[in-house]
C-alpha cells in the first residue's frame, strides 16, 4: 500500500532499519518515488531506502549544547564530528547543535527593545519632548559595544601583522645575496635565515588564528544585528497606525525587513576596514618610500589618481541601487495589486494594459540596474588594473627617471609591498559602497521606526491621548486586550465569574494620528529626500520623477476603477475614503458601557462608523480624548474573513493545542459538521490560498469557529451573518451567537433586521454618533429610526 509522498511507502523487501532515515530536503523525494512507481529496473535496495525516508520530527529542545574552549574555539575542532557524521550519512536536525540562547531571536529582539527604551528615555528627557526617536545606531552601539571594541582590537593586531612580511622578505633577500657572495660581514649565525623564517611563519600563523576570530566575531554580530532589526520592524509594523499603513506598501515593508537589514550586515564585516584600511595603505606607502625612495611617491600618486575614479563608481552604483530598489518596490505593489484583483483583471481583459504597466515599471528597474553592473566592471576593473599600473609607474622611475640600480632586495620586497597595497586600495571603495549602502538602510529603518503606533493604554481618568508618547513600545506600555485561551467549556461560560466590561468614556476617535509624530515623521522623511536630491546632483542632474509614469499605458478603463483598486489593500483605501475622515464622537463624544453577558446589536446606514467604533475599542484608532477600557480577552470576527494556507484544522486551531471536545463543540457551534463531511480529507483537506477551495460562506463560519475556539471573554462580530445564507445565518445566529455564548460579552455589527428582537441591547450609529440607545421595545417606539435604517 502506497501514500502520498511525504508519507511512508511500502515496497517489497523494505527493513525496519530504513524508517528511520531522513531527508532534510524533501523535494528529493517525490521525485524518487515517482520514479519507483515508473520504472521496475528502478526498484533497488538503494533506492527503497530513500523512498522510506520520512520528515523528521525532532524535538528542538533536545538538541545539545556545544562544548566550548580555548583550542575548539581557535581551531573550530567541534565541527569535526559534525562533518564527519555529514559525510558518512545524510544530516538530520537533531545531529545539529543547539543556537546559543545569546544569539536566539526572541533573545535579541528583547535586548533591542530594552535598549530601544532606554536610548528613548534618556533622549526624551535630554530634549524635553515626548515624541522624539532615537536612531538604531546608538541603540546597536549599546548592545554590542563590546564585540566592536573586540574586533576592532583583533583587527589592529592583523593589520600589524600584515605590515611584518616585506621587512622580512628584504631582510631575508639580504642575506641570502650576501652568502652568495660571501660578503656576509655582520657575522650572522649561520641560522640566521632560519630564524627568519621561523618569525615568518609564526607571524602568518597567529595573522590566521586572529583573522578567523575576527570574522567569526564580526559574522556573529552581523547576525545579531540583522536578527534585532527584523523582529523590531516585524514588530513595529504590528503596531502600526491606520495612517501610517497606509502610507506603506507590503512590498516596501518587506524590502526594508529583508534587504535594508542585509545591509546592516553586510557591513559589519567591513566596517572595521574604515580605518584599518587607512593604516595598511599609509604604512605600506611608508614603507615604499622607505625601500625605493622618492620613486615610490610615483606609485602613490598613481594610487590617488584612482581615488576619484573609484569613488565616481561607488557613488554612481549607490544611487542607481536605491533607484532601482523604488522601482523594485513599485512593481512588487502593483504586481501584488493585480493579483489580489485578478477577477476584475480577467473580466475586463486587463491583462495585456496591466502587462505593458508591470514591464514599463521592470524595464525602469533593469536600466538601472544595467548601469549598476558597469559601474561594478569598471570597478572590477581597476581592482585589477590599480596595482599594475602602481608597480608600473614606480619602477619606472626608480630605474629610468633616478637611474638607480634594480637589486633583487629592491624590486621583490617593492613587488611585495606594493601586491599587498592592492587589497586595501581597491577595498576601501568597496567598503564606502557598503558603508553609504548601510547608511541609506539605517535611514529608511529609523523613518520606518518613526512611524505612528497604536497607543492601547488605558486610560483611567478623563485624560486625552496627546499626554501619553505616541509610539509608545510594547515592552512598556500596559495593552489591555489580549486574545487568550480560557479553561472554561463553552457549555459553562454563563457560570464563568469574571468582570468582562467595555467601557467607553466621552471618547473622541480619528483615523489620523497625533500631529507631532507626524511632523517629526515628515521631518525625517524630508531630509531623506533632500539628501537623496543633493547625491543626485553631485552625479550630474536629478533623476526625472515621471520616468517610469512618462511609458505607462493609459488607463484601460477611465470610468471604471482601476483593478488595482479593487485588490484587498485598495479596496480598504477607496472605499473608506469617508472611514479615514471620519471622526467618532466628534460631535457628540462617546459615552457606551457593556456589561457582562450582554449581546449589543449595533446598527445604522453605510458610512455612519459602525466598524470604526469596533475598531476604537479594539485599540486600532487614535484617541484624541476621553477613556476606553476593554476588561478581559477579545476574539474578533471580521467581516472579510482571513484564512491561512494550511488544513481546515489549523485555520480553526491557530497556532493553540488541540482539545477535542472543545474543537468538537465549536465546528457543531459554528454550523460547519456537514461541510467537513463533504471535504475530501475532513478536517485535514488543505485550505487553499485566501481559501480558494471555500465558499464565502465556509470561509465566514471558519472564522467563527476560529473565534469560538480562542474561548474568549468578549466576541466582536464584524457583521459576519451578512455573508451566509438565511437558513445557515439563522442557525448560526441562534446555536452559536444566542446559546453558545450564553454568558459571555457580544458585540455585534448587523443589518439584518430579524436578530434584533433577540438582543439585550441595540445601539443606532449615525455620523459616527450614538444617536440611539435601548431595547428593541424601547427603540421600535421610535419607528422612524428603523424605518431609516431599513431604507438604508
Amino acid at each position: 500500500m502506497q501514500k502520498k509522498y511525504g508519507s511512508e511507502v511500502s515496497p517489497v523487501n523494505s527493513s525496519k532499519d530504513d524508517d528511520d532515515l531522513h531527508l532534510t530536503n524533501g523535494l528529493l523525494q517525490p521525485k524518487l518515488e515517482n520514479c519507483w512507481r515508473g520504472s521496475k529496473r528502478l526498484q533497488t535496495p538503494e533506492l527503497q531506502r530513500i523512498v522510506n525516508m520520512k520528515s523528521p520530527s525532532p524535538n528542538i529542545e533536545a538538541l545539545q549544547k556545544r562544548k566550548t574552549g580555548l583550542w575548539t574555539e581557535l581551531f573550530f575542532t567541534w565541527m569535526n564530528p559534525l562533518l564527519k557524521k555529514g559525510q558518512e550519512d545524510f544530516l538530520q536536525i537533531g545531529d545539529l547543535w543547539a543556537v546559543d540562547d545569546s544569539v536566539e531571536a526572541k533573545t535579541l529582539s528583547a535586548e533591542f527593545e530594552n535598549a530601544w527604551n532606554s536610548v528613548r528615555d534618556a533622549l526624551r528627557e535630554k530634549s524635553g519632548e515626548l515624541h522624539v526617536q532615537p536612531s538604531i545606531l546608538p541603540v546597536l552601539w549599546s548592545l554590542h559595544k563590546a564585540t566592536v571594541l573586540t574586533t576592532a582590537a583583533l583587527k589592529l593586531f592583523v593589520d600589524c601583522t600584515q605590515l611584518a612580511p616585506p621587512i622580512l622578505v628584504n631582510l631575508l633577500i639580504i642575506y641570502l645575496e650576501e652568502e652568495e657572495e660571501g660578503n656576509n660581514s655582520n657575522d650572522r649565525s649561520e641560522y640566521y635565515g632560519y630564524y627568519i623564517c621561523g618569525i615568518f611563519l609564526a607571524f602568518a600563523t597567529s595573522k590566521v588564528l586572529v583573522e578567523n576570530m575576527y570574522f567569526r566575531l564580526c559574522l556573529r554580530l552581523g547576525i545579531s544585528i540583522r536578527v534585532a532589526t527584523t523582529c523590531a520592524l516585524f514588530n513595529k509594523s504590528l503596531r502600526l497606525c491606520s495612517a501610517a499603513r497606509t502610507r506603506r506598501s507590503t512590498g516596501e515593508t518587506v524590502n526594508i525587513m529583508q534587504i535594508d537589514t542585509q545591509s546592516l550586515e553586510q557591513v559589519c564585516m567591513m566596517g572595521h576596514f574604515s580605518w584599518s584600511g587607512l593604516i595598511q595603505v599609509f604604512g605600506f606607502s611608508a614603507q615604499l618610500i622607505y625601500y625605493v625612495g622618492p620613486s615610490g611617491l610615483a606609485g602613490i600618486a598613481v594610487m590617488f589618481f584612482l581615488i576619484p575614479l573609484n569613488r565616481y563608481t561607488m557613488m554612481k552604483s549607490m544611487i542607481c541601487r536605491k533607484a532601482a530598489q523604488k522601482d523594485a518596490d513599485k512593481r512588487i505593489k502593483t504586481v501584488g495589486e493585480v493579483l489580489n484583483g485578478i477577477p476584475a483583471v480577467k473580466t475586463n481583459a486587463w491583462e495585456e494594459a496591466f502587462s505593458d504597466r508591470v514591464g514599463s515599471i521592470r524595464r525602469a528597474e533593469l536600466v538601472e540596474l544595467k548601469v549598476l553592473r558597469i559601474m561594478s566592471a569598471v570597478s572590477n576593473t581597476l581592482f585589477q588594473l590599480g596595482p599594475v599600473m602602481v608597480a608600473v609607474a614606480t619602477i619606472v622611475f626608480f630605474a629610468g627617471v633616478e637611474g638607480r640600480d634594480v637589486t633583487p632586495a629592491t624590486i621583490f620586497t617593492a613587488l611585495v609591498i606594493m601586491g599587498a597595497l592592492r587589497f586595501p586600495l581597491m577595498m576601501y571603495p568597496m567598503m564606502l559602497n557598503q558603508m553609504m549602502m548601510a547608511s541609506v538602510a539605517k535611514r529608511r529603518i529609523d523613518i520606518f521606526l518613526a512611524e505612528e503606533e497604536i497607543v492601547r493604554a488605558p486610560v483611567s481618568a478623563s485624560k486625552t491621548r496627546e499626554d501619553a508618547p505616541a509610539s509608545a513600545s510594547a515592552a512598556t506600555r500596559q495593552e489591555p486586550l489580549t486574545i487568550s485561551l480560557g479553561e472554561v467549556d463553552l457549555e459553562d461560560a454563563s457560570d464563568k465569574v469574571t468582570d468582562a466590561v467595555i467601557e467607553v468614556t466621552d471618547g473622541v476617535f480619528t483615523w489620523e494620528g497625533s500631529l507631532e509624530v507626524q511632523q517629526r515623521f515628515d521631518e525625517l522623511k524630508a531630509a531623506e529626500e533632500e539628501r537623496a536630491r543633493k547625491m543626485q546632483a553631485r552625479m550630474g542632474g536629478n533623476k526625472p520623477e515621471a520616468k517610469v509614469g512618462s511609458s505607462q499605458p493609459s488607463s484601460p478603463a477611465p470610468s471604471k476603477a482601476s483593478p488595482a483598486e479593487l485588490s484587498a489593500g485598495k479596496v480598504a483605501k477607496a472605499g473608506s475614503a469617508n472611514r479615514t475622515s471620519l471622526v467618532l464622537g466628534e460631535a457628540k463624544p462617546l459615552n457606551l458601557r457593556i456589561k457582562r453577558g450582554e449581546l449589543v446589536a449595533v446598527i445604522g446606514p453605510v458610512g455612519s462608523g459602525k466598524s470604526s467604533l469596533l475598531s476604537a475599542i479594539l485599540g486600532e484608532m487614535y484617541q484624541k480624548q476621553g477613556s476606553a477600557h476593554v476588561q478581559g480577552s477579545v476574539a474578533y470576527v471580521p467581516q472579510s474573513s482571513w484564512i491561512l494556507n494550511n488544513s481546515l484544522q489549523n485555520n480553526i486551531l491557530f497556532g493553540a493545542p488541540l482539545e477535542q471536545a472543545s474543537y468538537d463543540r465549536v465546528i457543531e457551534l459554528a454550523q460547519l459538521t456537514r461541510d467537513v463531511e463533504i471535504l475530501p480529507d475532513g478536517h485535514s483537506t488543505e485550505i487553499g490560498e485566501k481559501g480558494v477551495n471555500l465558499s464565502g460562506g465556509q470561509k465566514q463560519r471558519v472564522s467563527i469557529a476560529r473565534a469560538l475556539y480562542t474561548k474568549a471573554d468578549i466576541f466582536v462580530f464584524d457583521d459576519p451573518l451578512s455573508a451566509l445564507d438565511v437558513h445557515v445565518g439563522k442557525e448560526v445566529f441562534k446555536k452559536c451567537i444566542l446559546e453558545g455564548l450564553h454568558g459571555r460579552t457580544r458585540l455585534l455589527i448587523t443589518n439584518q433586521l430579524q436578530y434584533l428582537q433577540q438582543c439585550d441591547r441595540i445601539l443606532t450609529l449615525e455620523d459616527g454618533m450614538i444617536v440611539e440607545e435601548g431595547t428593541y421595545e424601547e427603540l421600535m417606539a421610535i419607528e422612524e429610526r428603523l424605518d431609516q435604517h431599513k431604507r438604508a
